[in-house]
Order: structure tokens, then C-alpha cells, then sequence
């Protein structure tokens, strides 16, 4: 499909795709960065609106790891801008990550199963 071809190539910062799954992520150290930041998620709007195959705000998240440089990031549903909810955990291929990058949650998951 031409529009997943196209998808890296209207990303500055560093991004991997699995199946229906994009995930974007820079070091934030400056408000430049995070404007970049922003600026992908805008460009990620863009293009899939233009494919009419719409990002879900309500199910994209950010999560700070390390320092927290308190910033809002928005992405649009066609009609208003949404205010992407921060995470301290989240579940990709059933591994979890924390914001502090620290397994013991997996551990502890792992064992209890």
C-alpha cells in the first residue's frame, strides 16, 4: 500500500510500524524538539486523512520517560484538535514498558501467569 511506503518519509524523528501499529519517538531536550515532535503527529494527520485511514486520537498515547519536559501534543479527529492522555505503562505485543524503563512490572506479570 502506497500510503504505508509513504508514512516514514513524512517523519523527522524516529518511528517503527507493525501492523496497525505507528509509533513515533524523539529525546526531548528543547522546545525545538518538541515542536518536531508535534510536527510529525501533524504530518501523521495529515497523510492519513488524505488515505481515509484515520489515526484514533482517543487510542494514541505519550509517554515521558526520563525527564519530563511538560509538554501537550494534539492530534485532530476531523473536527477538533484532542489532547493526547500521557501513560506511565503500556502493553505493546504483550511486553509492558513503564516510563521508567524498568522490567520489574513484566516480571512480575510473567511470574504471575
Amino acid at each position: 500500500m502506497l500510503f504505508l511506503n509513504e508514512l516514514p518519509s513524512w517523519i523527522v524523528n524516529s518511528m517503527r510500524m507493525f501492523a496497525d501499529n505507528t509509533k513515533v519517538w524523539v529525546y526531548i531536550r528543547t522546545t525545538e524538539d518538541s515542536q518536531s515532535l508535534q510536527k510529525d503527529l501533524d504530518s501523521l494527520t495529515t497523510l492519513s486523512n488524505e488515505w481515509l485511514l484515520h489515526f484514533n486520537p482517543d487510542k494514541c498515547k505519550i509517554m515521558h520517560t526520563g525527564y519530563k519536559f511538560d509538554t501537550k501534543y494534539y492530534m485532530s479527529d476531523n473536527t477538533s484538535k484532542v489532547e493526547l492522555q500521557s501513560t506511565s505503562v503500556e502493553k505493546d505485543l504483550g511486553v509492558f514498558t513503564t516510563d521508567s524503563l524498568k522490567a520489574s512490572l513484566q516480571c512480575q506479570k510473567s511470574a504471575s501467569s
